[in-house]
């Protein structure tokens, strides 16, 4: 046989036969020295040799089922040309791809956050809420000193009214006419009694009771004229500054319990208050304007007044004693030596 060449290439007929498996796939070492460029890959990509017909059909259905494009290579079922690690490296993408969407689901949500509570309503005891919203009448707590028989000079019939709308307001009470109706005593009680015979308990409104009691014999009718004559007859005398600031203080907040003079003119007040003080404090304060506040006007004097009865004090001449001497004489009356 004629020596070859070197840069003559290699027939398949002057090839060596090459050594193969139990499969019928050549073994590496076996593989001839110009198809080396193949060993890489041989050694990343199966062997088509080694997946008959059958596992190639398999890879393709998974391939599809995963939506992935059919192959580029010979029909399903064919062992020849077949593009088998293109084929892998899809179906791998494929099979991550779904492991990652498995862990997603997976993963468990996140914990549900209640959202923030819709802020109460302010209580209306014209309109008070309904149970179970409101709280029934047997369910609010008993208090006393609550009851109202008659409106006096000291406690009038607006005081009561008032205290009851802060108390059915602080148990959100949702039938405030039913609840207060059990306070009403002695002459009180028999007028209610007799006003809203035949009528039920929790269907009376608030505005309703209000108005029929404000126009019943409940009232003192001579109580706003009293709390007026009250401040008109105000005078200090020998009282000091401060107890007769307080005496009056006492007078113009009670006129917010009268329903007449809830909105009567402030200068009034002050006007009284100026009036019955002493003269020596009464010259040094200022004129009255419609600015002029009861508050301001009763600090400024008892900014003054204080001052003055302090140095009036200190004028006085101290109070002198009689010293004492046993009585050593017997019999009559005792002196001293």
């Amino acid at each position: 046989m004629p020596r070859r060449s070197a840069s003559q290439p290699r027939d398949a007929t002057s090839m060596p036969p090459l050594r193969r498996g139990r499969s019928g796939a050549p073994l590496g070492n076996d593989i001839p020295a110009s198809e080396s460029h193949l060993a890489g890959s041989f050694l990343h990509a199966p062997n088509p040799a080694l997946f008959p017909a059958a596992n190639i059909a398999g890879l393709v259905a998974a391939a599809s089922s995963a939506g992935l494009p059919p192959p580029q290579g010979a029909p399903a079922g064919a062992s020849g040309g077949f593009d088998l690690a293109s084929l892998m490296a899809q179906v791998a993408v494929a099979t991550v791809t779904s492991m990652q969407q498995q862990a997603a689901l997976a993963v468990p949500p996140p914990p549900h956050r209640p959202s923030a509570p819709m802020p109460a309503l302010r209580y209306d005891i014209n309109n008070p809420p309904a149970p179970p919203y409101g709280t029934e009448c047997y369910k609010v707590r008993h208090v006393s000193n609550y009851e109202f028989s008659k409106a006096t000079k000291e406690f009038s019939l607006d005081q009561f009214l008032a205290r009851w709308e802060s108390y059915c307001e602080l148990t959100n009470a949702a039938f405030p006419v039913a609840l207060i109706s059990a306070y009403l005593t002695k002459e009180a009680g028999t007028w209610f009694t007799g006003a809203f015979a035949g009528k039920s308990l929790f269907t009376i409104t608030w505005f309703e009771f209000c108005t029929a009691i404000h126009a019943s014999s409940l009232v003192d009718i001579m109580a706003d004229q009293r709390a007026l004559d009250d401040a008109k007859a105000l005078m200090q005398g020998g009282s000091s500054i401060k107890n007769y600031i307080v005496q009056a203080t006492t007078i113009y907040n009670g006129r917010l319990a009268h329903k007449n003079l809830k909105h009567y003119p402030e200068f009034y007040f002050i006007e009284m208050f100026r009036s019955g003080l002493n003269p020596e404090i009464k010259a040094r304060l200022p004129a009255i304007t419609d600015s002029t506040y009861f508050t301001t006007y009763t600090s400024l004097a008892l900014t003054i007044g204080v001052p003055l009865e302090g140095a009036a004090a200190s004028t006085l001449p101290p109070p002198t004693r009689r010293p004492w001497t046993p009585n050593r004489g017997g019999g009559g009356g005792g002196g001293g030596r």
